[in-house]
């Protein structure tokens, strides 16, 4: 026999964060996931995250820019490490890393954010006019919004309503980690190495 637990997930069932912000749930597959990106400032610990970023779109006020399209963050941030640290990530009983994720949370694995492409891209991303093209289906639930990323080397933001990036707590080289990427212009998941220093979700 095979047991398989399920945490409460979906419905009304939300989770917190370091600032208290509370975020939706959704069941995708067997995984639960926040329905949006986090957009905290602080570690469940208390400690300050360092320097996410905001990425401002021109027609919602700050508050909900957060709630749709969260904080970018670099992987160091994101993973809990100082800043070009050459540590491996702290990592629980189970070997995932919580991160700036809520209590009891984590940080995806790359092999779990594969397990995503069992649905297209359009029904991943957020409904609605937020990504360019046309209106997505998320048949899914995920909710998946074009935050883009931050460029760090040209200290700007790139891609809003464009893509969707986000970090995996895979390391691939001492400069870059994995991550998926969500793309207006294609219905296939890209599974890549990006550059630690920059900003995703």
């Amino acid at each position: 026999n095979v047991a398989v637990h399920f945490p409460p997930c979906g419905g009304d069932f939300t989770v917190l964060d370091g600032d208290s912000n509370a975020y939706e749930t959704v069941r995708v597959g067997a995984d639960c996931w926040t329905r949006q990106n986090i957009y905290t400032t602080l570690y469940s610990n208390g400690d300050t995250v360092d320097n996410p970023v905001l990425y401002p779109y021109p027609r919602l006020d700050t508050a909900h820019n957060l709630q749709i399209f969260g904080l970018l963050y670099d992987w160091y941030a994101a993973v809990n490490l100082p800043k070009n640290s050459i540590e491996n990530p702290i990592v629980n009983a189970d070997g995932e890393v919580q991160g700036v994720c809520p209590t009891g949370w984590h940080l995806p694995s790359l092999t779990e954010l594969e397990t995503l492409a069992s649905w297209s891209a359009s029904d991943l991303k957020l409904e609605g006019e937020f990504w360019i093209g046309d209106s997505p289906e998320n048949g899914s639930g995920f909710s998946a919004a074009p935050s883009g990323i931050y460029d760090a080397e040209e200290e700007t933001p790139k891609f809003l309503r464009a893509s969707a990036h986000f970090w995996s707590a895979n390391s691939a080289t001492q400069e870059s980690a994995y991550q998926m990427v969500i793309s207006a212009m294609c219905e296939n998941h890209l599974y890549c190495e990006h550059q630690k220093q920059d900003g995703c979700s």
